[in-house]
């Protein structure tokens, strides 16, 4: 009996007379998305078969419906999508919206447009579906409902949207549990890890997909296999980010990295172990599922020398059932995959790569064509035979252009760039990078939400793209236009980098016309340096109070450069000697050469704004060393993030400050004995309200600020500014604020009073990772997001009376003295100068970032 009752479910699985069975298992639209994004495989039908109205269903005085529904069959069934679909919007029509008729043409079309790439449309009339089903309290109903419920959460996954998917899954899992549907609550699970590692939640997407291998331990069908791929997936990715974290903590000394790679190495263990398991089920199929499955297996294995002949063994399996499968877009992309694999181990590239052309020729799919054209021309150019490598991307571009697929169409835009780069040609070669950088803004613009995200894939896929660009335009060029071309690059680029690092697109700028900037350099003597990091030369771009641009190359590596600035830092912290002197003075030569101070005595700016690239970012410039004196001692100095340098500086009084602040130890970090003493000396100068340890909860926070009109919010607690947002933090009494809410809550604050945004956001005792290139992005960025027009933040925590000295300086020349920001800064670090222990690790760990 519960067979009958779910027997017509049609799009989780097929039912042949009453017994129930899983008619395919394929790639659910091979994710090749923008930012390189990881491969999840779905369980979906490989034809899609509408579902037929009964003679009940049907009368005779029906017979319209009968012609239309006969029509929208053959249809379908000779290809004709169109028609089909415009048969089935006819029957809704004619049909109240919530008979069996409409229900079921809701169902199909949802089925089609989700299986021809369109899950917006499928989304849409599957919501009519579960209207319809959520009424009925029927068995049958609740089955069809915890199918549809899944259906809606796997095209939710195809937006990239698991925000959705997740309370849908929940549900369905839910009612399937209590119907008894195993197969149904299994494909739930898969979808429900599935979202989770769009979130990159990857624990709970490997609890995820193991709970659904639990509901499928035995069957007969390709799905175990579909799962265990998914579960190595997310394993691998797991251990991806983990091994980022192990490195970040290698460079800074710290002893807990060890453990992280021995978690490193376990994921990967367990990744290997899911991926071998999956080829080991059904090891007579012959299906797309596993293919990937034999080439999830070479992949891993060719990590490892010892199991070059898995590998070998693994992509020869995969080749042989690749040849018997009819033709698909799915056969496409298991094609490309192969020769790429293959290539690793024989000439056989080559063929197998024509073959995934000729399959997508048959087939005629644009957006399948472009990456089979893109493939084999990757393949030329990696051959240095650039001419059929051209041919063949030009191809890709046509047909990504066809298929009006700006994810895949700047892929082949890139690859041109660096073919003609290659050949010589860089006028050429910047078009190309520009119109790939073009595609990247219209995914950003039209909010493309890609399935994987993660900082592997940026640095690999989209940061080369415009640091490229960046160097053709830098190159033996000094003209404005190519100078003002590179700023614009490289502030793309940061947008990018803060999207990438914030996980969304929700990033807008105030803008300023350039001759609001102009005046605004112009009447306040300053000067913009941006510095550009490339890989073998490091690049500074002025603009001096006139507004004249200038370009100034410095000869270092990346590498050697990140190296000088690493151990700068260390120095730089360390008050017991003064090893900081030599490097604050050799790098006050690569950054200040000859031809920049006789250009400084020529202009005579007072201020500084560094729009500082990558790792330059966690180091306080203030503290270079002319051989005399600190940089600070010549020069007000700013950071800020470049999108915009603010035509007017807000300076309006400081009525009301409120201040939050931990002072006792917690389970992860040590008392902070003068937090108490810090605000107190706040509360001397203005109005304030104070909230100090058991009253700093992030719930007390966060109504706090967002109910509060103050423009200057302080926080003294320990605080870690990562590379990513879950190792960004700040510590309250009993718990952590991640990054997240403290964006949401001074967002929501600056919202309730749009008229007097916060001047000034303080953080006191935090510390930033020495040698993460990202880590003060999450301290500018989310002032940045959330409207904040300053951040005075700390590179490292001083714990002792020092920064209480400091930050009471800044505040008298601040709010007593009427100073701006800056010179507020400098007065108050000149004046701990001054004192006999001049160590910078005493007054420059505090950075004041525009926003």
């Amino acid at each position: 009996m519960r067979q009958e009752t779910i027997k017509d479910i049609k799009v989780i699985y097929l039912v042949k007379n009453t017994d129930v069975f899983w008619k395919s298992v394929n790639l659910n639209k091979f994710k090749c998305l923008c930012l390189g994004s990881i491969v999840i495989l779905c369980v979906s039908i490989s034809l899609f078969i509408p579902k037929r109205l009964s003679a009940k269903e049907v009368s005779s005085t029906q017979s319209q419906e009968s012609i239309l529904l006969n029509r929208a069959e053959k249809a379908y069934f000779s290809g004709d999508y169109q028609l089909a679909i415009a048969s089935w919007l006819k029957i809704i029509k004619q049909q109240e919206p919530k008979s069996n008729q409409s229900v079921t043409a809701y169902s199909n079309l949802a089925s089609l447009y989700w299986h021809t790439g369109n899950p917006s449309a499928a989304i849409k009339y599957w919501q009519k579906s579960l209207a319809f089903y959520r009424e009925q309290e029927t068995e049958s109903a609740q089955a069809k409902l915890a199918a549809t419920l899944v259906d809606t959460a796997r095209a939710y996954n195809d937006l990239g949207q698991p925000r959705f998917s997740i309370p849908l899954l929940t549900e369905a899992v839910s009612i399937a549990q209590q119907q008894q549907l195993v197969k149904v609550q299994a494909v739930a699970y898969l979808a429900l890890g599935n979202a989770y590692t769009i979130e990159k939640n990857y624990d709970s997407a490997i609890n995820a997909y193991q709970k659904s291998l639990n509901n499928i331990a035995h069957t007969s069908s390709d799905l175990p296999v579909v799962v265990g791929n998914n579960l190595s997936r997310a394993y691998q990715q797991k251990a991806l980010i983990t091994r980022v974290k192990a490195i970040a903590l290698n460079q800074e000394g710290e002893l807990s990295a060890r453990e992280l790679w021995r978690q490193v190495k376990r994921d990967r263990t367990l990744a290997w172990q899911a991926a071998k398991k999956a080829t080991e089920i059904r090891e007579s199929s012959r299906s797309i599922a596993r293919v990937e499955a034999l080439l999830q297996l070479a992949s891993l294995a060719q990590d490892d020398a010892a199991k070059n002949s898995i590998a070998v063994e693994s992509l020869l399996k995969a080749e042989f059932i690749l040849s018997t499968l009819p033709d698909s877009h799915q056969k496409v992309y298991s094609l490309i995959e192969l020769g790429k694999l293959t290539d690793n181990y024989d000439s056989r590239a080559e063929s197998i790569l024509k073959s995934a052309v000729k399959t997508a020729q048959k087939i005629n799919h644009p957006r399948v064509a472009s990456f089979a054209f893109g493939a084999i021309g990757k393949h030329y150019e990696s051959q240095y035979q650039y001419d059929r490598a051209l041919s063949w991307t030009k191809q890709a571009q046509f047909s990504a252009q066809q298929a009006q697929a700006p994810d895949s169409l700047y892929q082949w835009d890139w690859q041109v760039a660096r073919i003609y780069q290659a050949m010589g040609d860089t006028k050429t070669s910047i078009e190309a990078y520009q119109r790939a950088i073009a595609s990247l803004q219209s995914i950003r613009d039209n909010s493309f939400q890609p399935q994987e995200n993660s900082l592997s894939n940026f640095q690999s896929d989209i940061e080369p793209i415009y640091r490229s660009l960046i160097e053709l335009l830098l190159f033996n060029n000094s003209s404005d236009f190519y100078l003002q071309q590179a700023l614009q690059t490289k502030d793309l680029l940061l947008l990018s980098e803060l999207e990438n690092f914030f996980q969304d697109d929700c990033f807008e700028l105030e803008t300023y016309t350039k001759n609001d900037k102009l005046a605004y350099l112009k009447q306040t003597d300053t000067a913009i340096i941006n510095t550009i990091i490339l890989e073998d030369k490091t690049y500074l771009i002025w603009q001096f109070p006139d507004g004249k641009l200038k370009k100034y190359a410095v000869d270092i590596s990346q590498n050697q450069l990140a190296k000088l600035v690493t151990q700068w830092r260390f120095d730089l912290e360390n008050k017991e000697n003064d090893n900081y002197l030599s490097l604050s003075q050799q790098l006050y030569k690569l950054f200040f050469p000859p031809a920049v101070q006789a250009d400084l005595a020529t202009s005579k700016p007072k201020n500084l704004i560094f729009v500082n690239d990558g790792i330059l970012r966690n180091v306080p410039l203030v503290s270079l060393h002319d051989g005399q004196k600190f940089l600070v001692e010549n020069y007000s100095v700013t950071t800020s993030l470049g999108f915009n340098i603010r035509a007017k500086q807000v300076n309006a009084p400081i009525k009301k400050a409120i201040a939050f602040g931990l002072s006792t130890q917690t389970a992860q970090f040590p008392p902070l004995p003068y937090v108490e003493q810090e605000i107190q000396q706040l509360g001397e100068l203005v109005q304030q309200e104070q909230f100090l340890n058991n009253q700093f909860s992030f719930k007390n926070f966060s109504q706090q600020v967002k109910s509060n009109e103050t423009s200057l919010v302080h926080i003294a607690t320990h605080g870690q500014f990562g590379g990513t947002t879950e190792n960004t933090f700040l510590q309250a009494y009993q718990s952590q604020i991640s990054l997240k809410e403290l964006e949401e809550t001074l967002s929501i604050r600056n919202y309730n009073f749009p008229d007097h945004p916060i001047q000034l956001l303080v953080l006191s005792a935090c510390e930033t990772a020495v040698s993460n290139p990202r880590s003060t992005l999450g301290m500018s960025g989310v002032a940045a997001r959330a409207g904040v027009s300053n951040v005075l933040g700390s590179l490292w925590s001083v714990n002792d009376q020092q920064i209480v000295t400091l930050i009471d300086g800044f505040y008298r020349y601040w709010i007593q003295d009427g100073l701006s920001q800056p010179e507020a800064l400098r007065q108050t670090q000149l004046d701990l100068i001054q004192n006999s222990n001049s160590h910078p690790s005493n007054w420059s760990s505090m950075i004041l970032i525009q926003g």
